[in-house]
């Protein structure tokens, strides 16, 4: 969930993906990459969105993140899909 919450915490910040070291480190394209981040945040469960970040969040955020982590990252993600297509 780490991995979620830094997505959108990058995409928030306006800060640029490295294309090329994504393509190198996954072995696909950028654009398949996306995909495969959208169906991976799309497959996690409610009660799932928390492990690993409940420590790092103070309780008010812990309920944003449960409420709404999952479709903001969602909605950044096929932000990047629509721009990449």
């Amino acid at each position: 969930m780490r991995d979620v919450y830094d997505i959108y915490y990058f995409a928030k910040n306006n800060w640029d993906i490295d294309k090329e070291i994504v393509e190198r480190r996954t072995g696909k394209t950028f654009a398949e990459h996306i995909a495969d981040c959208v169906r991976l945040v799309e497959s996690i469960g409610e009660k799932q969105m928390l492990r690993g970040l409940g420590e790092l969040l103070d309780d008010k955020e812990k309920i944003w993140a449960k409420q709404h982590l999952k479709d903001e990252v969602l909605f950044l993600l096929k932000n990047y899909q629509a721009v990449i297509k």
